[in-house]
């Protein structure tokens, strides 16, 4: 009882059982004791050098003979309350299972999967709500996955102790989930937020693939304008058709980066914001040259390319490359 409290070492409780009314003898002690952690498997936390063990399989019982100082164990009692809580964690993401076996690693596997899939971006971004933080910082600051489930989780959404009302419970349960979501979406957002920031700084139409089919041109024109290694690998991902359009906006984003979205942090975000901005221009000026010099040739086929400028009395230009689809020239 003295481990609810917290883990304690395994040589802890082979002194004890060495000592009356005991007196077991050392070669038995792993014996009884990997027969215990099997009996209370549902109840007990097994750590290798403060790690939590999963899952004890015979590599583990080998260490616990040799090295019994490097592991501890603590016991969480399941009472009615906490079978179903762990029973909610075990199919919180749709898995079917027999409520009998239920036990802390049926329940604890499910969400840290969910855990450790998550892009970089996501586990470290502060562009998500408080709750959403909270949830994360347990789950990736969790040492204990008892105390983690029913204990730290529940407190990172304003709750001390989930009763054991079910309503509570469920009520629990739905709000964890909509904070998972958010969880779970916050890079597709940043990939959202990616793209029209793109879009809107070459002047391309908000639909993606409408957008990809005008600008392929263009870039491929400008390859052998682009002298500048950073312009000529920008123009280069922008011409790619042959790339999905989660992968070809991820592959332009990682060029002005020179870091994939996924590992992206919040800095990361506002460089691409000021390298966007910057090479956009630099995209515009070098058009305006290859148009000079080729607009005949590059436009052919492909509607008309002609460059728009307006000019007020203060001097102050405004230029734009505006393309005309053949089916929209008159």
């Amino acid at each position: 009882t003295t481990t609810e409290k917290g883990p304690r070492p395994v040589t802890e409780l082979y002194d004890l059982l060495r000592q009356p009314p005991f007196g077991i003898k050392d070669g038995l002690l792993p014996v009884y004791l990997v027969i215990a952690m099997l009996y209370w498997q549902a109840e007990l936390a097994v750590y290798e050098e403060g790690s939590f063990v999963p899952k004890v399989r015979p590599a583990e019982c080998e260490r616990l003979m040799r090295v019994p100082e490097r592991f501890s164990l603590q016991r969480y009692r399941l009472d009615e309350s906490r079978v179903r809580m762990l029973y909610e964690y075990s199919v919180l993401f749709g898995e079917e299972i027999d409520p009998g076996d239920v036990s802390q690693l049926t329940a604890v596997r499910p969400i840290m999967a969910f855990a450790n899939q998550l892009p970089c971006y996501t586990q470290f971004t502060k562009s998500l709500s408080k709750e959403a933080i909270a949830v994360r910082n347990a789950l990736f600051l969790a040492r204990e996955p008892q105390r983690l489930l029913l204990e730290t989780l529940p407190q990172a959404l304003g709750l001390e102790i989930v009763s054991k009302d079910s309503e509570q419970v469920k009520r629990y349960f739905s709000h964890l989930k909509r904070v998972l979501i958010e969880l779970q979406r916050a890079y597709e957002q940043l990939l959202f937020n990616i793209q029209g920031q793109l879009l809107d700084a070459l002047l391309l139409p908000s639909d993606l693939e409408v957008a990809r089919q005008e600008i392929a041109p263009r870039a491929q024109i400008l390859e052998n304008w682009s002298a500048d290694l950073r312009l000529k690998a920008f123009v280069s991902r922008l011409g790619d058709t042959n790339l999905p359009q989660r992968e070809w906006l991820e592959s332009v984003a990682a060029c002005l980066t020179n870091k994939p979205p996924s590992q992206w942090n919040d800095g990361d975000v506002l460089s691409y914001r000021v390298a966007l901005a910057d090479i956009a221009g630099q995209f515009r000026r070098t058009e305006e040259v290859a148009l000079a010099q080729e607009s005949a040739e590059a436009s052919a086929g492909t509607g008309r390319i002609i460059r728009l400028g307006v000019t007020d009395m203060l001097g102050h230009e405004q230029r734009e490359i505006v393309r005309v689809p053949i089916d929209q020239e008159e």
